[in-house]
């Protein structure tokens, strides 16, 4: 037999609550970079009483999309720097000299983060270790690619001019050592004929490694495996730039070191 609650006080048993948004046992989020929006921009003071910016962001793509991440910008003279950072990734113009700072114009304005972790209290959270301005990162992406044509464009160079200083019976051992069909190399006959048919023909790695009179048995030679785990997550990237793996945006340590590892199994 079912039994009534029974009220309880003045006020009774039932209370009115609205539970939408509020976050229970919130996560540290990977680390990684991370799109972020100002929820809120906030003038305050500190502990001691020093005026600063309490700053709310909220991560606005991705799997963690929803996310939020806070800072603290003092500013107390010697730490402007942490507040110029910020204003700098969101766009911000900052003018000579001194200026009026409205913390409303902060809001909504969007950047990126590059977030690592940090123990506090025993626990594990989320803490901004550099704000990033998307349009700069997108033309140092784009200075990046240009250098690296620029470079690939000097090594043709350097190839050709050593190839250039060969005799041509010494181009026709060349090309047949680099498994030339002998056909080719025999209807090639003159030595710019040759150079420009090994350059065209030949694998670059087997033929720098000929030019500088390397032995391919030596390419069996064991390597030290490299223990990922204990590179910083700015290292990791910089290996998987090097390697001309796409790292994208969000990507967390452990996105990296599995991603250099499918490339070590290739």
């Amino acid at each position: 037999m079912a039994t009534k609650n029974k009220r309880r006080g003045r006020g009774g048993s039932s209370v009115n609550l609205d539970l939408s948004g509020v976050e229970v046992g919130r996560r540290a989020i990977p680390e990684g970079t991370y799109a972020v929006v100002v929820n809120k921009a906030e003038l305050t003071k500190s502990r001691e009483g020093n005026n600063m910016i309490k700053l709310e962001f909220e991560v606005t793509e991705g799997p963690h999309k929803g996310a939020k991440l806070f800072e603290n910008c003092s500013l107390q003279p010697q730490a402007l720097f942490k507040l110029k950072g910020v204003m700098l990734a969101l766009g911000m113009d900052i003018p000579e000299g001194s200026f009026d700072l409205d913390t409303n114009d902060l809001v909504g304005l969007n950047c990126e983060v590059e977030v690592g972790h940090e123990t506090y209290e025993g626990k594990k959270r989320a803490r901004i270790l550099e704000y990033i301005n998307p349009e700069e990162a997108d033309e140092d992406e784009e200075d990046s690619d240009d250098s690296e044509g620029e470079e690939d464009d000097e090594d043709e160079v350097d190839l050709e001019e050593k190839l250039g200083e060969m005799s041509k019976d010494e181009l026709k051992d060349l090309a047949l050592e680099l498994d030339i069909p002998k056909k080719k190399v025999l209807a090639a006959k003159k030595a710019k004929a040759l150079i420009d048919l090994i350059l065209d023909e030949a694998d670059e790695e087997d033929l720098l490694a000929l030019l500088d009179g390397e032995n391919d048995d030596e390419e069996d030679e064991d390597d030290e495996e490299t223990d990922y785990s204990e590179m910083s997550l700015s290292e990791l990237k910089a290996e998987c730039k090097d390697r001309g793996l796409k790292v994208k945006k969000g990507m967390s340590k452990e996105d990296l070191i599995e991603m250099l590892e499918e490339d070590d199994e290739e």
